[in-house]
């Protein structure tokens, strides 16, 4: 009588053991993707990236020209563009937002390989170093940063 609910006990410790043992990552599988033929070289992602990363920030004058983010004028109306690494397993909707400027907006969604981001900003009038963040949010949670010190000419 006291052996019958020892069969029970070990389908139920199989059943345990079989679920902890599941070999799949945790994270996706790293891949290779091309880096668009518009992206600056330092928007490539490492090898092996298996998360969403912001890889680069460009900021561009009125008129579509590469600015140097060390040398901006100020008073202007530029455009920026980030640049976002996504491994495949991660696509999806994203939010974005620049918190010292208060900008922020929705993405339409992340592709596996590279993405962008482009928007107005605005360069302030006033000399100096101005921090510039762009994150990338899903679900009100920060999962991908990048910072870019801009600087102001007198």
């Amino acid at each position: 009588m006291k052996w019958r609910g020892v069969p029970f006990l070990l389908i139920l410790a199989g059943l345990s053991a079989a679920a902890c043992s599941d070999d799949r990552p945790l994270a996706p599988s790293a891949e290779l993707f091309a880096l668009p033929s518009d992206a600056p070289a330092d928007a490539a992602a490492p090898t092996g990236a298996t998360r969403v990363l912001v890889t680069a920030i460009q900021i561009f004058t009125a008129d579509g020209r590469l600015a140097n983010p060390a040398a901006l004028q100020g008073n202007a109306v530029n455009r920026f563009r980030a640049w976002i690494f996504c491994p495949r397993g991660l696509e999806g909707g994203f939010d974005y937002a620049i918190p010292a400027i208060g900008l922020s907006g929705s993405g339409d969604r992340l592709m596996p390989g590279y993405n962008s981001v482009s928007d107005g900003v605005f360069i302030p009038s006033s000399p100096g170093s101005y921090p510039f963040r762009f994150d990338v949010i899903r679900e009100f949670v920060t999962v991908a940063s990048k910072e870019i010190t801009l600087v102001v000419r007198p």
